[in-house]
């Protein structure tokens, strides 16, 4: 699946703006860890490096899930795949290989496809595509964030628990029957929700931290 990949003229001005940026707004503490920082005023900064509003990535970002999610039947390869398309990740290879974290990983209802996509982009964000101008242990933090944010949104970061606050019960994949709960009509946007919300989190933490 290849990415839509950001001009490098963009890019690169947009790196030398956020450093600029970041000089200026952010004070580092005596760990050396902590940012003390405008999360808002990053926000847009950020946002205007893609040359989008927040209120458009997630547009895009809900457009590709939906796109995505009949192609790859999971939720952990569309919530990545959307990221990796609206932020220029070049994570492709990485979008085909982690089909088998659906299903809270193999489909044990386990930690939650979304929340590894999601985790994956960041880490990308921070140690792959950006590795050389962020903070040391960046990616560690923005992880830290999203698990929280994604667990006071959906109570857990477990797919069981998950599946259990949308679907009112817990689901097992190897169940036949619960198989075909997932597959009604009236339940199609249900795991999309937990997908787009997690891309959501992902991006605003992207944003902020960039």
């Amino acid at each position: 699946m290849n990415s839509t990949q950001i001009e490098n003229q963009t890019n690169d001005e947009g790196k030398i703006n956020r450093r600029a940026f970041l000089s200026r707004s952010i004070l580092f503490t005596a760990t050396g860890l902590s940012l003390i920082s405008f999360p808002n005023m990053l926000t847009r900064a950020s946002a205007a490096d893609l040359g989008k509003s927040r209120e458009e990535i997630y547009r895009e970002l809900d457009e590709k899930i939906e796109k995505f999610y009949p192609v790859f039947h999971s939720c952990s390869q569309p919530t990545l795949a959307a990221l990796n398309d609206v932020f220029g990740l070049n994570a492709d290879q990485t979008v085909n290989a982690i089909n088998l974290f659906a299903g809270g990983i193999a489909g044990k209802g386990e930690t939650c496809g979304a929340v590894t996509g999601s985790l994956l982009a960041i880490g990308y964000n921070f140690d792959v595509k950006n590795k050389g101008t962020v903070k040391q242990g960046a990616s560690m933090m923005c992880g830290g964030m999203f698990f929280d944010r994604f667990t006071k949104e959906f109570g857990s970061i477990r797919c069981k628990e998950i599946m259990k606050h949308q679907y009112g019960k817990y689901i097992d994949y190897s169940n036949q029957e619960d198989l075909k709960l997932l597959s009604k009509p009236e339940n199609k946007g249900k795991c999309l929700e937990v997908m787009k919300k997690a891309a959501h989190i992902a991006a605003d933490i992207i944003l902020e931290n960039s």
